[in-house]
């Protein structure tokens, strides 16, 4: 089976990118043929080709400032991904992983001239009750309500949805999408690329105690600041021998 993955977060960067490249590189060694079209990662006027663990992977010339590369809203990457995938062969299975412009475009017009089926993966919450009421600049209230907008919108243009969680999954039952037409592909992780260490020697090499119970978080996004801190709070109320 021919695959086409679009993301529109720029290449190596981004759990968006990172979650398409993931499951691309899993479909590869089941037999399928696979293309990820990522943003570029830098700015310049050719088209970067590269193979990654059998995943044909493609950045368009782009010459807009990362912040425009990274939010899927390039005039440059928009036009060259359309053109590509206007002249490229039909894909059997096109994913579109979120709704930003430099994925939902070029993915609606190979199903709208090629067919296809076309398949958007829905991973963050954008809109109003997600990541624009974290925004305050004139600039991302609007860039919000176009999240908003399309967010939802473009997931009944689409022939089936994969929803990161079930709120997300029951989201899309709320604006009708039916449940044969909708899953939850949850977060995963490459183990073939993850070693195990000894818990007792990493805890040696961090100077931890050996015997602590202990509580970590991962992240790079500020949006859940709050309700991390009222979770670290509460645990430390019930446990007085946890360490943060």
């Amino acid at each position: 089976m021919k695959i086409l993955f679009l993301t529109y977060q720029v290449a190596g960067i981004g759990g968006g990118y990172i979650r398409a490249f993931s499951l691309a590189r899993q479909l590869v060694r089941n037999g399928h043929e696979v293309v990820l079209i990522a943003s570029r990662a830098k700015p310049g006027l050719s088209k970067r080709v590269s193979v990654l663990d059998g995943v044909k992977q493609i950045e368009m010339p782009d010459l807009m400032p990362h912040r425009v590369r990274h939010g899927g809203l390039s005039p440059f990457d928009i036009l060259f991904r359309s053109f590509w995938v206007l002249f490229s062969k039909p894909f059997d299975v096109i994913h579109m992983f979120e709704h930003r412009p430099a994925v939902m475009l070029p993915g609606l017009i190979h199903r709208w001239l090629k067919r296809g089926l076309l398949i958007s993966d829905w991973a963050d919450l954008w809109g109003k009750e997600g990541i624009a009421a974290e925004r305050s600049a004139l600039v991302e209230r609007v860039l919000g309500r176009l999240d908003d907008y399309f967010e939802t919108r473009s997931r009944e243009w689409v022939d089936g949805v994969t929803a990161i969680s079930s709120d997300l999954n029951n989201r899309l039952a709320q604006i009708g999408i039916v449940k044969a037409q909708r899953m939850i592909l949850p977060p995963g992780a490459n183990l073939d690329m993850i070693k195990s260490a000894d818990p007792a020697d990493a805890r040696r090499k961090l100077g931890l105690p050996s015997e602590a119970r202990i509580i970590a978080y991962s992240g790079y996004a500020p949006y859940d600041q709050q309700f991390l801190t009222q979770v670290v709070i509460a645990l430390l109320r019930n446990d007085h021998e946890l360490m943060v």
